[in-house]
Formats: C-alpha cells, sequence, structure tokens
C-alpha cells in the first residue's frame, strides 16, 4: 500500500532506481502493475531528498523560509517527481505522501539534508546553483588562449570519464540532415505533372571538408566533425528548418565500435548519497548545462568553452561526444573522425517542413522607477 512505479515516476532518476532496485507489483498511485519500489525504502528517500534540494529552492518547501511543506509540493501537478496525473484517487496519493514523509522522520538532515539554511549552506536549488569555479573557467577563456587552461579542464573531466562513458557498437545507425535537395524532376502521370525528388546523398550531407567549417557548438573552424543524431526528427529539427523547406535525410551507420563522452544522460543516481558528492555533481552538471544550452547563431563566441571541452574530451582518448537536443527528443552525437561511419544509400529521403513551432516565456522588464535602469 505505499508503493509506485516506474510509470508514476516524472524524474530519470528515479525511474532508473526503481528499475534497478524495484520488484513486479501493483502501483498504489495508478492501480497499474508495473515495476515499483515501497516509499519506505531508505536508499530510494535518500535519492528522493537529494532530488527535492536538485529541483527546488528550498523557501519552495521550508515553512520558516515562507513555503508551504514538502507534500504540498508534491501534490502540484507540475512537480518533477511523481507525475500526479496519473493518480486514480488523489486521496490515496495523498495517503502515499504522507507515509513517504512519516516513515522518514528524524532522517531529513541524513545524507542530504531538506534545511540545509540550519546547516549554513545554500538554500537553492542545485540545478541552477553552478560550479563557480567552471563558470570562472569560462571567463577566463576572455583574456587567455584556450591551452593556457586546456590542463585544468582536462583534469576535471578525467574525473568523470568513467562515468560519463557509452559505448556504441560497429554498425549502430544515426541519422543526418541537410536543408535542400540535390535535384528535382516532374514526372507525368494521367496529364499532371508531379515533382519528384532527389535528395543529398554521400559526400553531399556527409561532414564537410575542414576548410569550408565554421566554428560549431563542438568544433572549431577549421575542424570537420561528423555531426548527427539517433533520431530522424532530430536530424531534421537541428538543421533550424522553416516551414516549406525540402530537407534531404540520409542514414549512416558506424564501422567500428566508438566510446563516447556522454552529455545527454542526467547522471544525479551515482551522487545522491552524501553532501559531497553532490558538491562533485554541481561541477559535472554546470558543464553539462553548458554543452547542452541553447546558443543563438549571433553568440557563437560562447562556443569557445564547448570546443576546449571537445579539445580535453579528444585528448583523453575519447571517439565523439553525445548531448541533448534543445529542439527534439533524441540525442544528438558528434563523431571527431567522419570516417569512423560510411553512408546507407538505400535510407535516404526527402521531408518537406510543414510547420515549425516556438514557445517563449516573459522575461522581466526595466522598472525605471525602482532604480532598475542604469542609465
Amino acid at each position: 500500500m505505499s508503493e509506485f512505479c516506474t510509470e508514476c515516476a516524472h524524474d530519470i532518476n528515479l525511474k532508473k532506481f526503481i528499475n534497478i532496485h524495484g520488484h513486479k507489483g501493483k502501483c498504489f498511485i495508478c492501480h497499474e502493475e508495473h515495476k515499483l519500489i515501497s516509499v519506505k525504502d531508505e536508499e530510494f528517500f535518500r535519492l528522493f531528498k537529494a532530488l527535492i534540494r536538485y529541483y527546488y529552492n528550498e523557501w519552495d518547501y521550508n515553512h520558516h523560509l515562507g513555503g508551504d511543506s514538502l507534500d504540498h509540493l508534491l501534490l502540484q501537478p507540475n512537480n518533477h517527481l511523481i507525475n500526479i496525473d496519473r493518480a486514480r484517487d488523489i486521496d490515496e496519493y495523498d495517503d502515499l505522501l504522507q507515509t513517504l514523509f512519516d516513515s522518514h522522520l528524524g532522517k531529513y538532515y541524513e545524507g542530504v539534508s531538506l534545511y540545509g539554511t540550519e546547516e549554513g549552506y545554500d538554500v537553492s536549488s542545485l540545478k541552477t546553483n553552478f560550479d563557480r569555479r567552471i563558470i570562472d573557467l569560462t571567463k577566463e577563456l576572455r583574456e587567455k588562449n584556450y591551452f593556457e587552461i586546456e590542463s585544468k579542464v582536462k583534469d576535471i573531466l578525467n574525473k568523470f570519464s568513467k562515468l560519463t562513458t557509452v559505448n556504441y557498437t560497429m554498425g549502430q545507425s544515426f541519422y543526418r540532415a541537410r536543408i535542400g535537395i540535390k535535384h528535382t524532376e516532374d514526372e507525368v502521370s494521367n496529364y499532371v505533372a508531379e515533382p519528384h525528388y532527389e535528395p543529398y546523398t554521400n559526400d553531399d550531407i556527409n561532414a564537410p571538408p575542414p576548410l569550408t567549417c565554421l566554428d560549431g557548438r563542438i568544433n572549431r573552424k577549421g575542424v570537420s566533425f561528423f555531426y548527427c543524431a539517433t533520431l530522424k526528427h532530430t536530424a531534421i529539427s537541428e538543421t533550424r528548418p522553416h516551414p516549406n523547406d525540402l530537407v534531404s535525410l540520409a542514414k549512416f551507420r558506424l564501422l567500428k565500435p566508438v566510446r563516447l563522452f556522454d552529455f545527454s544522460q542526467e547522471q544525479l543516481i551515482h551522487f545522491y548519497k552524501s553532501r559531497y558528492l553532490l558538491e562533485n555533481f554541481k561541477t559535472l552538471n554546470t558543464i553539462q548545462y553548458l554543452m547542452n544550452k541553447t546558443v543563438s547563431p549571433l553568440n557563437t563566441e560562447e562556443y569557445a568553452f564547448t570546443q576546449l571541452i571537445a579539445d580535453c574530451i579528444r585528448s583523453l582518448g575519447f571517439d565523439g561526444i553525445t548531448f541533448s537536443s534543445s529542439v527534439s527528443e533524441g540525442i544528438n552525437v558528434v563523431l571527431f573522425n567522419p570516417k569512423t561511419v560510411e553512408f546507407i544509400n538505400e535510407e535516404s529521403s526527402v521531408v518537406e517542413i510543414k510547420k515549425v513551432e516556438y514557445q517563449y516565456i516573459d522575461k522581466p522588464l526595466i522598472d525605471e522607477e525602482l532604480g532598475l535602469y542604469d542609465s
């Protein structure tokens, strides 16, 4: 009566934990048969506390700071940990939360403390509380050549290299897209002309020659890396097409196994047991944020640090990097050696972009009366 399942867990770390340590049974939240975990499990509660610290500022749930309560936080439809929309009975869901917190009274300060203010450390969420050391390194690049700080960055990355390694086997396939087509012809059927398209193939859609390469997130100007994606939709979206654009899509496969440095996966599950480990996580999380951050084409100078990261990872013996896509659910893959893959001709296609959607948020405006406007 106190167990919930992988499907009702919002956070990927919770899903991983339940898959590893859970058992089959009926979920108390959704009443479905899935792999589940007891909320009374002490190791589960350690991770749960770390996730609360990760997603939320302490003033969101500490009533001494003006917050509500932990159970009130998790009763919100958009909470980051549990999918309340799957609850068959909201009263049963509330009972589950009470069981969760009542079962661990006195353990709020063990491992990762939920109430950092009482121990004298930062109350802001770990997700936005970045490592000052990494931020300072990005600022150093404004005044120093990248190779002057390369050794510092390499030492930091090397500490996480085993944890962040992902291996792809020979034959693994990826997708690559390019706006435009090679050729079009009208084919006539029943006196009606219908256009048919020839996509870019082979070298026309492969990694471009080095001298034509501009600065990218991973590559420096004049350096040719192979950018691709795990999903067709991701590869197409990453070209940033406009409505009615024609896009060529191609499939490539690995000619050998590769070892990649993975920035696409949330790694908190490896750091949740203590405050000390969370500090290490903050370092990796800051680098991961910078690697996955959306950068405007007008601000490509922000690539200076991510290019340095790539240089260091390549010198550590990795074959490439993975990072999350900001425009799709798939994963972006960058291979340092374009010759690692071969083009698969029979998978080529042409797609037409029908619609592009944008999401936006309002930003605070300068208020002259409050003295926030610097003239």
